[in-house]
């Protein structure tokens, strides 16, 4: 790993690139004294001040060792609840959202509340496209866990055959225990934009940002499929094979970008930074009763 970390710290100096102002991973990410394994591995990047975060992907899926098994009737329950612990709705992008729905037909939608028009007039992709989510904050993410656990514990934790969700309140116990330490990890650093700004999208005379996060390893999970498509044969040697790799990489991000219709530009102004002002997290709960609609 030492040899990989440092040519990898040398390819951004000769390119003159900045050093990564984050860095996710699915462990190594706290300390309790001195320097985690990857400050150290990273050192250069450490003292330059890059974060390293916990992947709340992991985080939610660590979870697993307490369950009776994944094909549970409430393990999807469980997991959408998590992630609403962590996560909030942009305020903002929820009332945009709502408006350009609305705009398309001014009268009809006027007798639903918006939390009725988010229940049933907006789409995952819609949420997942023109809505920016934050983190909450480690305090409330802890009340909401521990709310949810609390309750899956009993009656609500059990399927049609009355098997519960957790192997049993021990383990579930222990899991949370050891993952509260993690919860400052997964909160997204103070300052920082966690998105990217891909199109703008018209939609019935209202403007929408499309965007896409930059939180998170996800988008590298399924890279080896890729693989395939980039490097012509099994045996390869060292310098071939990254030859192969970074042309195959430019050309999905070509194709990527004529897909997304992408206007690339030296000059392009930076992207506002995500407000605090949260509408609900997850799609299970609401934190503003408020209306959005303008």
């Amino acid at each position: 790993m030492r040899p990989m970390a440092e040519g990898l710290m040398a390819r951004y100096r000769r390119a003159g690139e900045a050093p990564p102002e984050l860095m996710y991973v699915d462990r190594g990410c706290c300390r309790v004294l001195g320097l985690t394994s990857l400050e150290q591995l990273f050192n250069e990047w450490a003292d330059a001040g890059m974060l390293i975060r916990l992947d709340i992907f992991h985080w939610i899926h660590r979870f697993d060792a307490a369950l009776r098994t994944d094909h549970h009737s409430k393990c999807k329950l469980f997991k959408s609840a998590l992630s609403a612990a962590v996560f909030a709705y942009n305020k903002d992008d929820m009332a945009l959202l709502l408006q350009a729905i609305c705009a398309g037909h001014p009268t009809k939608y006027d007798y639903l509340t918006d939390s009725e028009l988010i229940k049933t007039h907006i789409s995952k992709y819609d949420l997942t496209h023109y809505v920016r989510r934050i983190t909450v904050g480690a305090q409330e993410t802890c009340v909401w866990v521990q709310s949810v656990i609390d309750t899956l514990k009993g009656a609500a934790g059990m399927d049609e055959n009355q098997v519960h969700l957790f192997k049993d309140a021990a383990a579930i116990d222990r899991v949370w225990q050891n993952q509260q330490k993690h919860l400052e990890c997964i909160q997204d650093p103070p300052g920082h934009n966690m998105y990217t700004i891909l199109k703008y999208m018209t939609r019935n005379g209202v403007r929408l940002a499309c965007c896409t996060t930059v939180r998170g390893s996800n988008s590298l999970e399924g890279f080896h499929s890729f693989l395939p498509n980039m490097i012509p044969g099994p045996h390869c040697a060292a310098v071939p094979f990254q030859v192969y790799l970074l042309a195959g990489i430019a050309r999905s991000r070509a194709k990527g970008e004529e897909a997304h219709g992408l206007r690339v530009s030296a000059g392009a102004p930076a992207e506002p930074e995500v407000s605090g002002a949260v509408w609900g997290g997850g799609g299970s709960k609401l934190q503003a009763s408020s209306s959005c609609r303008r």
